[in-house]
C-alpha cells in the first residue's frame, strides 16, 4: 500500500513540475517538458520495479549473514574508555575554537532545552549530553544535574506483550528500552570516577536488567532492525560494565559473542551494493 501511495505522489509531483516548466519556458518549452517527463518516467520505472517489500522469511531464517570479526574483552582499558585522559586534555583546548565551540553550544542549548521526560531514553541522551560538558569544562553543575537523572532511572519494566513493556513511558517498549542504553553506557563510563558506589551498582544492575529482556525476546525477534538495535544496545553493556554475570547468567565475553552472532543476522539485511532489505527509510540502521 505504501509503495502504491508513493508512487501516487511522485507522479503528481512530476505532473506539477511539467506543467511549471510549460508555462515558464519559452522557445526551450518542448526540450525541457520532455527531459522533465523523461526524468519522471525514469523514476517511476524504478519504483514500479524495485523490491521495496518486507523481507518475509529471511527475517526469520537468516540465509544471509553479514559476518562481523571476533574481539576479546579480556584486556579492556580502565574507565573512561570512550576518551582516555590525553584525548580529555585536547578536546578541553580545543573548544573554544571552531568547528568544537559550535558543538559545545549545541550541546548546552540542547540540556537548556530538553525537559525531564517520561521516557528513558529521551532523559538519558540529556544524561550523556552532561557527561560529556562535565568532563570538557570540569563545572560540578554539569555533574549535579546528570547523577539527579540517574538517581531516577527506574526499574526494567513490566512485559506487557510481544512488544515488551508500556510504550512512551519508563524504559518502554523494547525498542525504546534498547535505544536508551548506549547513551546511559556512555555517561557510565564518563562518569565512572565520580559515581557514588552505591548508584554504580544500581545503574549497573537496571541496565542488565533491561539486557537479560533483550535477550530473551531477541529469539522470537523477526532479524530486522529491531534485533540490530537490541545488540547494539547488549554489546555496549558487555563492553561498559565489569562482570556482567553478578546480574546476568552470562558473562562479559559470552555476552558481546552472542550480540555479534545476533547482530550479523540482522546486518544480512544489508545487499552488495548497500541497500536495506527493509526499504531505504530504514537505511540508518546500516550506520548505527
Amino acid at each position: 500500500m505504501k509503495k502504491w501511495v508513493f508512487i501516487i505522489f511522485t507522479l503528481l509531483l512530476f505532473t506539477m513540475k511539467t506543467g511549471l516548466a510549460e508555462s515558464r519556458s519559452g522557445s526551450k518549452k518542448e526540450n525541457l517538458s520532455d527531459r522533465t517527463k523523461s526524468i519522471g518516467q525514469f523514476l517511476i520505472d524504478g519504483i514500479i520495479n524495485s523490491r521495496f517489500k518486507k523481507p518475509g522469511w529471511r527475517e526469520y531464517f537468516m540465509p544471509d549473514r553479514f559476518e562481523i570479526p571476533p574481539a576479546s574483552l579480556s584486556s579492556l582499558p580502565p574507565h573512561p574508555r570512550l576518551l582516555t585522559s590525553g584525548q580529555l586534555y585536547l578536546s578541553r583546548s580545543r573548544i573554544n575554537k571552531s568547528p568544537h565551540s559550535k558543538w559545545l553550544n549545541l550541546m548546552k542549548q540542547y540540556i537548556q532545552s530538553q525537559q525531564p521526560h517520561p521516557l528513558v531514553r529521551e532523559n538519558a541522551k540529556k544524561i550523556k549530553a552532561l557527561s560529556f560538558l562535565y568532563k570538557l569544562e570540569n563545572n560540578e553543575t554539569y555533574l549535579s544535574q546528570a547523577l539527579l537523572y540517574l538517581n531516577q532511572l527506574p526499574e526494567a519494566p513490566k512485559i506487557l506483550n510481544l512488544e515488551g513493556g508500556r510504550p512512551a513511558e519508563g524504559w518502554g517498549d523494547y525498542l525504546e528500552s534498547a535505544d536508551a542504553i548506549p547513551d546511559l553506557c556512555v555517561a557510565y563510563d564518563l562518569l565512572y570516577e565520580d559515581l557514588p558506589v552505591a548508584l554504580k551498582k544500581e545503574i549497573k544492575r537496571k541496565i542488565l536488567d533491561v539486557v537479560q529482556q533483550l535477550l530473551s525476546c531477541t529469539p522470537v525477534t523477526p532479524r530486522n532492525n529491531h534485533v540490530t538495535v537490541f545488540m547494539i544496545a547488549t554489546a555496549s553493556a558487555a563492553i561498559t560494565f565489569e562482570d556482567v554475570n553478578e546480574f546476568l547468567l552470562i558473562n562479559n565475553q559470552e555476552l558481546y559473542n552472542e550480540s555479534m552472532s545476533y547482530l550479523s543476522q540482522s546486518l544480512g539485511l544489508i545487499a552488495p551494493d548497500g541497500g536495506y532489505g527493509e526499504g531505504p527509510g530504514y537505511s540508518q540502521y546500516i550506520l548505527q
